[in-house]
């Protein structure tokens, strides 16, 4: 478990640990800068930037809706936007978040190659993505209440064709393990870990909690518990099996919902 103290993301057991191994990088005696690539509506970010005084921020979101969430949440912070990752001279950051956003990249090459050029010799990307998106079944029992399932079937179904003709608002589209490994070592990545997590029933029991207004004690101590047994599972069950199942080989993949590799580019 994380050095860090209180938990964040505590409804997302692999983002709570990714910002745990962040805040404990901080050692309080010089600054350090996070991108966050990919940011959404930047939720978290300001609680985490008051709290640890040494970290800054520098985020985007490619959807504009969001990124002015993001730019009102994060107003009066230690933080500023990045209008475009491509034109803007490289960060030196110490560290870049991609929270569940590489399933919706279309180019993923280039974006691994941004992530790279924005790191310091050194620094981290927390490449964390999901596949929650492609594993929706049908309740026929209770077709009433499959509306999601449906609107993720028809994106999954449209996603290509909608992105030939420059229609990327819904591309999302299932990540290869054996592809985005090869990608990572082509951009020139160093792996330095990987873990598996987001078992759906602990995560679905989290968010029954908090629907019910369980004390805020009670949820930080489950998401904790959670965690731990997700670290245990890593460490001790994860192996690869022979054939690939939902497009990878390790044995907690069918059972969980991310992947996350912590990726180093390498010092000078």
């Amino acid at each position: 478990m994380s050095r860090a103290g209180k938990l964040h993301f505590k409804g997302n057991a692999a983002k709570s640990r990714i910002m745990g191994l962040i805040l404990d990088r901080l050692d309080g005696e010089r600054e350090f800068l996070a991108f966050d690539y990919g940011c959404g509506k930047a939720a978290y970010w300001p609680k985490i930037l008051d709290a640890y005084s040494g970290l800054s921020l520098v985020y985007f979101d490619p959807n504009p809706a969001s990124m002015a969430q993001a730019r009102q949440a994060l107003n009066g912070k230690p933080a500023r936007p990045l209008d475009d990752p491509f034109a803007e001279p490289p960060l030196s950051a110490d560290f870049v978040v991609s929270f569940s956003v590489f399933e919706h990249v279309r180019d993923r090459r280039a974006y691994l190659t941004q992530a790279f050029r924005h790191l310091k010799p050194g620094g981290l990307l927390f490449l964390n993505y999901d596949d929650g998106h492609f594993r929706n079944q049908l309740s026929l029992n209770r077709p009433w209440k499959s509306k999601a399932q449906v609107k993720e079937f028809l994106f999954n179904l449209t996603a290509r064709p909608l992105a030939l003709f420059g229609v990327l608002s819904h591309y999302q589209r299932r990540v290869e393990r054996e592809a985005v490994d090869r990608m990572v070592e082509e951009a020139g990545f160093a792996v330095e870990e990987v873990f598996y997590s987001n078992l759906p029933s602990l995560k679905g029991l989290y968010g029954e909690l908090e629907k019910y207004g369980w004390p805020e004690e009670i949820r930080e101590e489950y998401a904790r518990k959670w965690q731990e047994m997700e670290e245990f599972l890593n460490s001790l069950i994860l192996r690869d099996e022979t054939e690939p199942r939902l497009g990878d080989r390790a044995n907690l993949w069918p059972h969980t919902l991310s992947r996350t590799m912590v990726l180093k580019k390498p010092p000078v």
